[in-house]
């Protein structure tokens, strides 16, 4: 076989090979390292205190992640196609790279019956599983497992200090962190509880106040836990504010 022949099999059996490859396999090779990068957001998603186990997705040689993978491409929520998995009560929750400004996307995926489902906190409240009673704790678990759907790092807090805010104190030593959010009319407290009359005619409810704050953007918010009768009933989310303490931002 001369030079040219062998050249035009080899380029072939390359055609081929690359047009036995799966959709998956096609859409992972053009993110090289995409790998490292899915253990990084299972990483960094399980540092939500919610205990919530995520792991690097999708491993090519689970028959589950295939399915689940499929169908998020089928839905148009792939994204770049990796990203973390974890079983959220009977459910998956799948969060994947966009593929750009290190974004991403969550989806809940319902192995009964195969459907993917808005990866919200709405859902997630719907899906949750754990205690819904009106205890301090129970609302701190519900508050962090909402927190799971995230793709960004996000933990509650009690106080100024809970927030990290080395470069202010560096750039101004000796004044006070909590004293810069007082002056802005942000006072932060551990999760409380207010009874109200939960049998009013319009809206009666008694909620928890929890703060979270989520470094990237340095944003804080309020969840606002509404309970009725004792049990959970709502959970309504209040941005407070941006940019506070130890900021990041996508570049």
């Amino acid at each position: 076989m001369n030079r040219c022949g062998f050249i035009l099999i080899l380029t072939a059996l390359t055609l081929l090979a690359a047009g036995c490859c799966s959709p998956m396999q096609k859409m992972l090779a053009q993110s090289p390292g995409w790998e490292q990068s899915a253990q990084r957001m299972a990483s960094r998603a399980s540092s939500h205190a919610s205990g919530l186990v995520k792991e690097p997705f999708p491993d090519l040689n689970n028959s589950i992640h295939a399915e689940i993978w499929n169908a998020l491409l089928k839905k148009g929520k792939i994204g770049a196609g990796f990203g973390s998995i974890s079983d959220y009560y009977g459910f998956y929750l799948v969060t994947v790279s966009t593929g750009w400004n290190e974004g991403w996307l969550s989806s809940f995926y319902n192995p009964t019956n195969h459907f993917v489902l808005e990866g919200s906190e709405y859902l997630a409240l719907s899906f949750y599983g754990g205690d819904k009673t009106a205890t301090q704790t129970n609302v701190v678990a519900l508050v962090q497992h909402l927190l799971a759907v995230s793709g960004d790092e996000a933990f509650v807090v009690n106080d100024s200090d809970d927030i990290p805010h080395a470069v202010y104190s560096k750039d101004n030593p000796g004044l006070s962190f909590h004293d810069l959010l007082s002056s802005s009319g942000i006072t932060i407290r551990p999760p409380s509880f207010v009874k109200k009359n939960e049998d009013a005619n319009q809206g009666g409810y008694s909620q928890y106040s929890v703060f979270v704050y989520m470094p990237l953007g340095g944003r804080l918010y309020r969840y606002e836990v509404r309970y009725w009768h004792g049990r959970i009933d709502e959970v309504r989310r209040f941005l407070i504010d941006a940019d506070i303490g130890d900021c990041s931002y996508i570049m």
